[in-house]
């Protein structure tokens, strides 16, 4: 059935929901939450083993003018009212089957859609990635979009900004490369929250962009 089931990781509760789309899950998953465990979906595993590779650090250290930018954009823009009831179309929902994910979340102010295939014929697999939003100004916000599209590039995909949304794909590669791929989508979906606040703060951003990039050389020889 296509009923969400609630995702348990390491024995607590995640904000994460799981539609079985087919055979994503293990046969024996029932009940309305599932552990982590039981599920079978390889491409929604490696988004995963990423997503969770290295704790996030919590937001970046936020100078006086960024602060007022995220106080104007959270007075200015009714969808980010947190009064507002978190419904299915809000939820952090994975929809899966074995060869197949999709992703789409909310983290905060901003808004990412993953969707991958592993395993298909012929070099058909595929990764896509759209983010979009912040909690800051569109500059800032314009700015992180810039330098997440410079990050995918750097490792394969191709990518395009508008405004503050980032649209990128990556396509043609091995199970392997696109594992990979999917691997480095889901630590930049955790590491690049709030890093809008700060996108002015030019030795900051570098210092956090260097980090971000040896987490990944690392990732990337964890996935060899």
């Amino acid at each position: 059935e296509l009923a969400a089931r609630r995702l348990r990781y390491r024995g607590g509760r995640t904000q994460y929901w799981v539609v079985n789309l087919d055979d994503g899950l293990d046969p024996g998953a029932t009940g309305r939450e599932i552990e982590f465990e039981q599920v079978c979906s390889r491409p929604m595993l490696e988004l995963w083993r990423g997503m969770t590779f290295k704790p996030w650090q919590g937001p970046p250290g936020v100078d006086g003018k960024g602060f007022l930018s995220v106080m104007f954009e959270a007075t200015a823009n009714p969808d980010l009212d947190p009064a507002l009831k978190a419904d299915m179309g809000r939820r952090n929902i994975f929809m899966i089957s074995r060869n197949y994910c999709c992703l789409q979340s909310h983290y905060g102010f901003h808004f990412c859609g993953v969707e991958a295939m592993i395993g298909a014929p012929e070099l058909a697999n595929y990764a896509t990635f759209h983010f979009k939003g912040g909690a800051a100004d569109e500059e800032r916000r314009i700015l992180r979009a810039r330098l997440v599209a410079d990050m995918l590039e750097d490792h394969g995909f191709e990518a395009e900004v508008r405004q503050d949304s980032v649209f990128a794909r990556a396509t043609g590669y091995d199970d392997a490369g696109t594992a990979r791929r999917l691997a480095l989508l889901g630590y930049l979906l955790m590491h690049t929250r709030q890093l809008d606040m700060v996108m002015k703060r030019g030795a900051m951003v570098d210092a956090l962009r260097q980090r971000m990039e040896d987490d990944l050389d690392h990732l990337a020889q964890d996935s060899a």
